[in-house]
């Protein structure tokens, strides 16, 4: 069955690092690595998921606090219409989560749409999901969208 939790925060970006996650959210404690499918990682200055049949996103959950989960809101620019956040379903070994992430809000989408990673978040992407043993999207430009 498909588990509710409002405390777990999926990462798939620069926050799967775990130093720099703790920096942001010193309450965050880590619970498992996970799998959101159907969608696919994308390269909009920073890293953005969308839907995408038969790809899949490998990322970091995280215990946090409430007071984490707005600490991370400022960090992701929310109040400044960059990301909102959503709720998806993910998978940790055979158990289902319903957890929360953030997304690229439509107007940061066609704003950053097509722009590259600066290399230094490409660096601390690409150590923080090799920290966790999950497939590195980042060391490349394989994430980068074609077209």
């Amino acid at each position: 069955g498909l588990m509710r939790r409002d405390d777990l925060y999926l990462s798939y970006g620069s926050n799967c690092y775990g130093a720099r996650m703790l920096v942001r959210c010193p309450g965050a404690r880590l619970f498992s690595t996970a799998v959101l499918r159907d969608y696919r990682l994308v390269e909009r200055l920073y890293a953005d998921i969308e839907e995408a049949p038969g790809s899949a996103v490998y990322g970091v959950l995280w215990r946090i606090t409430d007071e984490d989960r707005h600490r991370l809101d400022r960090c992701e620019g929310v109040a400044k219409g960059i990301y909102t956040w959503d709720t998806f379903c993910v998978q940790c070994g055979q158990r289902f989560y319903r957890v929360f992430t953030y997304v690229m809000t439509p107007e940061a989408r066609c704003q950053r749409d097509g722009i590259p990673y600066p290399e230094d978040y490409r660096r601390i992407c690409s150590a923080g999901v090799r920290q966790h043993g999950l497939p590195d999207a980042f060391g490349t430009s394989a994430a980068r969208r074609i077209g």
